[in-house]
């Protein structure tokens, strides 16, 4: 897709929901993390996020975001209401974003 980000890509989440675990106010940082996220995929197909071997593959993901956007130009989600259904798991945060 050619995307290009920066070095500081933060998730956000408040009163969300990641797989049955409540998030309060955490954040990955993506930097800390070692990830690449120009080469980093997620795979929706097998509902996990592999932090050793990152990826996104949108082979049959299914995202909702009510009222969001997702640009992978910038590496931007803004779900204000939405929801990204990995198969069998859920992401639920009403307030989540991710940031450059």
């Amino acid at each position: 897709m050619g995307t290009e980000v920066g070095k500081s890509e933060k998730i956000a989440c408040t009163k969300g929901v990641f797989e049955g675990r409540t998030w309060a106010e955490s954040r990955i940082n993506f930097s800390e993390a070692g990830i690449n996220l120009s080469e980093a995929r997620i795979n929706f197909y097998e509902p996990r996020i592999n932090l050793y071997e990152p990826r996104i593959n949108l082979y049959e993901p299914r995202i909702s975001c009510s009222e969001g956007r997702i640009n992978l130009y910038e590496a931007r989600i803004s779900c204000p209401e939405g929801r990204i259904n990995l198969c069998e798991s859920r992401i639920s945060c009403p307030e989540a974003r991710i940031t450059d």
